[in-house]
């Protein structure tokens, strides 16, 4: 075999060596809010130019800002709401020290009579966790936080945020709070009994017990926690949830952040 064959079955190996590296590659391109989707190859040509990135550094560059985004906790303000959802929930959005505040004022008890009340705030973006802090006032029975919505899961016992006119539940693609999964709970105020709290890991409860701290035997003033949630994978518009029944009650979330 002489020189130039060799040199061809050279370049032949490289670009077939190239061409499977970008077909299993993946790369990003950068969103509204500073981080990126994950996309095909084919996909990311498009944004090139948008991101001022050359060609061979793309992929690296987007690796990169993800990785970096999704080290870091990013403040959650007003103008990140993307949309809102409520049945027998009266909501507020404020900006408070550069960042969202959402207080809810429960007007719906449902308890049988009617259904029960929920809120969803979706937030805008691509992130993967969110924290936030929330204080629980007044009293109710039957409740649903730190996490996804009663819809499905917990649909059988108690019928949450229907939507009145077409019956449509709305999900808020949030994992419900486990420590084993890598979630966190801290700062915990009074989230067990009067005299306890430390938080059962229980993210729904509908029962007059006295571990329920939301409650009416445990209405001694604010209680509170902070969390850290996962998004969930299936995807979709995804944000803060809260529905409770059997009570009027009010709550405050607060310290947002996303990443």
């Amino acid at each position: 075999m002489n020189k130039r064959s060799v040199n061809m079955l050279f370049i032949i190996f490289v670009l077939v060596l190239v061409a499977t590296v970008h077909s299993s590659s993946s790369a990003c391109a950068m969103t509204e809010n500073g981080c990126c989707d994950i996309l095909s190859e084919e996909s990311c040509n498009l944004f090139r130019e948008d991101n001022k990135c050359s060609a061979p550094s793309f992929s690296h560059y987007c690796q990169y800002t993800c990785g970096r985004c999704h080290a870091e906790w990013r403040r959650v303000t007003k103008e990140m709401v993307q949309s809102t959802y409520s049945v027998g929930v009266e909501l507020k959005y404020s900006d408070i020290g550069g960042g969202l505040q959402i207080k809810g004022d429960v007007t719906k008890n449902g308890c049988g009579k009617t259904t029960g009340s929920g809120a969803i705030t979706f937030i805008k973006g691509n992130w993967i966790k969110i924290k936030y802090t929330q204080e629980f006032i007044g009293r109710v029975s039957c409740w649903k936080i730190f996490g996804g919505t009663a819809y499905p899961k917990y649909r059988k016992q108690f019928a949450f945020s229907i939507d009145d006119e077409c019956y449509y539940p709305r999900i808020n693609n949030l994992m419900d709070l486990s420590a084993a999964e890598g979630d966190k709970i801290y700062g915990e105020h009074l989230m067990n009994s009067d005299n306890n709290s430390k938080f059962d890991g229980r993210v729904y409860r509908c029962d007059n017990k006295t571990q329920n701290f939301w409650e009416s035997n445990n209405d001694k003033g604010m209680r509170g926690a902070t969390v850290e949630l996962r998004r969930s994978p299936a995807g979709g518009e995804a944000g803060i949830s809260t529905e409770t029944s059997c009570g009027t009650p009010r709550y405050i979330i607060k310290d947002i952040y996303v990443k």
